[in-house]
């Protein structure tokens, strides 16, 4: 994990960590996920706790929440060291978040082209594929999460 924060401040892998292995984005990402997760974990302790398990089901269960509770546990270090990166630099990460903001603005297709049909999807994911927009539009995602701020990239789309 050390080696992980070395190299450009800016860089969007900083936010990746050990419980995000082969995740598009980071577990902070997903606040609905993580809260279905928790929930899910506090009713698995809840059932144990009363005794609502068989009897022949209660050692699985009890390991089974022992494995819950560590990746509950991982989940919030993931968004505690989300808030720790932006906490290093609030107003670097902001630029950047504006700066991604801009270029996803430019690239998408306005409304009124949507409407009116005049653009094909087919060529706009292409172009945004070769424009980079798509890893644009993960990074303002990311950015945006950890700031605690909207994310989603529909709102940056221009009217005409």
């Amino acid at each position: 994990m050390g080696q992980q924060n070395k190299g450009n401040p800016k860089d969007i892998n900083r936010f990746y960590g050990e419980v995000d292995k082969g995740s598009d984005k980071p577990a902070f990402c997903k606040p609905e996920h993580k809260r279905i997760f928790d929930e899910e974990t506090a009713s698995l302790k809840k059932s144990l706790k009363s005794g609502l398990v068989a009897p022949h089901r209660v050692m699985a269960q009890e390991q089974n929440l022992k494995q819950r509770e560590e990746r509950g546990a991982q989940l919030q270090e993931s968004e505690d060291r989300s808030k720790k990166i932006i906490a290093e630099d609030p107003d670097g990460w902001k630029r950047r978040r504006d700066e991604c903001a801009e270029k996803i603005k430019r690239g998408m297709p306005s409304r009124k082209e949507v409407k009116d049909r005049t653009i094909n999807p087919f060529m706009n994911l292409r172009r945004e594929k070769q424009e980079g927009l798509q890893a644009t539009k993960k990074e303002f995602m990311i950015i945006s999460r950890a700031m605690g701020e909207p994310a989603n990239v529909s709102f940056l789309q221009r009217d005409s």
